[in-house]
């Protein structure tokens, strides 16, 4: 299961960066009348991506803090997925709300604020999974 959780983890950690670093700058460059489209199939494309190995990580996580005796190393593994899922609702869900059938720079901009907060989470709580105890 730990290796399970180490694969989520790397992966996630991967979308986000190719999401930071090229997916959400190409949204600046979508003409108006291709935005609703182009957004819509990123959305419904993207969440493949991300919510299996989520799933996976989620299901990974809660057993490394079961078996591992609540101990420091899990714990705040554990802490760190939370809050991605928590930057996620808060943050991601609501800017592509809003920039769902119209672009928005403004809120693209916050879009990857908030990403590259998620993704900064999923790569430090992969760290912690990989060299944690």
């Amino acid at each position: 299961m730990r290796a399970l959780l180490l694969i989520a983890d790397w992966l996630l950690g991967g979308v986000g960066i190719v999401v930071l670093t090229n997916v959400y700058p190409g949204f600046h460059h979508v003409g108006e009348s291709e935005w609703a489209k182009f957004h819509e199939l990123h959305t419904r494309r993207i969440a493949w991506a991300v919510a299996i190995p989520w799933a996976f990580q989620g299901a990974a996580s809660a057993w490394w803090i079961l078996n591992s005796g609540f101990d420091a190393t899990s714990l705040v593994h554990g802490f760190l997925a939370a809050l991605a899922v928590i930057a996620t609702v808060v943050g991601a869900v609501p800017r592509h709300a809003a920039i769902t059938g119209k672009y928005q720079r403004t809120e693209v901009r916050r879009l990857e604020a908030w990403h590259a907060l998620r993704t900064a989470l999923w790569l430090v709580a992969a760290c912690v999974a990989t060299y944690g105890a």
